[in-house]
């Protein structure tokens, strides 16, 4: 992911002894991944707690939203403000995330999602589950409306039927 994960990891081993310098070289004994797993637990909270309230809670809609994420969602449907900025400026504070293009993101592993997910409290977690369910049905619900307007084309009632169905 990035140097200071890897180093960090690197430190971790070192300290409770399955990693050391042996001839000029880093020898490493076999090892649970768990070890690394909870170490990475401890590097994306101390770099979500870098960030202010205000940004830790626009990650936070950024998890429910999914591994992959756009700026149009989270100013859609969760309604923040100036999202765009803001997530520039927790990939830049935490390098939790980072941009694939202009308006698209996403987390820098699966896990991390996973893991800032687990940072909202229950009842924000299952409202911001239904805001993003209401938001995702009623853009399908305006695209069978746009296609129930082609009704007088020769292809409006196929639309219609096949939009419908799915």
């Amino acid at each position: 992911e990035n140097a200071s994960v890897f180093l960090n990891n690197v430190e971790l081993l070192k300290e409770r002894g399955y990693a050391f310098f042996k001839k000029h070289s880093l020898s490493c004994n076999q090892f649970s991944q768990d070890v690394l797993l909870e170490n990475y637990k401890i590097v994306v909270k101390d770099r979500f707690e870098l960030l202010n309230n205000d940004l830790r809670e626009t990650l936070q809609k950024a998890s429910i939203i999914g591994f992959e994420f756009e700026i149009n969602s989270l100013e859609n449907a969760f309604e923040v403000i100036h999202a765009g900025q803001k997530i520039l400026k927790i990939e830049r504070l935490s390098r939790l995330i980072f941009q694939i293009d202009n308006n698209h993101f996403s987390f820098c592993k699966k896990i991390t999602r996973e893991i800032v997910e687990t940072y909202i409290p229950e009842k924000n977690r299952l409202e911001w589950f239904l805001i993003l369910a209401i938001f995702y049905d009623n853009k399908l619900n305006s695209a069978i409306i746009q296609f129930s307007d082609v009704k007088y084309c020769e292809t409006g009632p196929m639309l219609e039927t096949n939009t419908a169905i799915h």
